[in-house]
């Protein structure tokens, strides 16, 4: 897995945001947070019954990423508690292998308070200066505006949509808007 030395990002409030890279030790809080946002149902593929990872899987999943240089795992700590994260890995063929995808979570009470731009500007640097990687790509639902906003301002643009992609339920649907933004 890559790594980037421990960053400290000032919020919009005036305190500071810490990024630093996952271990396996963080497996716990990881879960949680996962948990904490797809109870939202608002914003993610996954539905909360869906996550069934134990902490041990859960620890085995980050580890896998440390045989990686490609893949990427940050965390966003604020007064020692883990409230975000930002996963990032590449194609596993030599085709797509210069190109990669990330996702991203935030505990909505540290929503809007610029933890999100701290990941994603954290990931971005990484993977300047990462060989091999010329390519940052996600997904994200039509109806979360302040993510498309956060990912525009940063640089990505819209490449494609996804039609009716995600069901929320019986005749609800959202599109899934595909962006990317190159680094090299």
């Amino acid at each position: 897995m890559g790594r980037i030395d421990p960053q400290i990002f000032t919020r919009k409030d005036g305190g500071q945001v810490l990024i630093r890279t996952a271990e396996g030790g963080d497996a716990r809080r990881l879960l949680e947070i996962g948990r904490e946002v797809m109870a939202e149902r608002e914003f993610t593929l996954t539905e909360p019954d869906e996550l069934n990872l134990s902490e041990k899987q859960e620890t085995q999943w980050i580890e896998g990423y440390f045989k990686h240089p490609s893949k990427l795992i940050l965390l966003a700590e604020i007064a020692d508690e883990v409230v975000g994260i930002i996963d990032f890995s590449c194609g596993s063929r030599r085709r797509n292998s210069h190109t990669g995808e990330f996702g991203m979570s935030v505990v909505k009470k540290w929503r809007h308070f610029g933890v999100g731009e701290a990941l994603l500007r954290s990931l971005l640097i990484w993977a300047e200066k990462s060989d091999g990687i010329e390519k940052v790509s996600l997904a994200v639902h039509a109806t979360n505006e302040h993510a498309i906003s956060l990912y525009r301002k940063l640089g990505f643009e819209e490449e494609g949509r996804k039609k009716r992609d995600v069901r929320f339920g019986p005749e609800e649907y959202t599109d899934s808007i595909l962006m990317s933004r190159f680094v090299k």
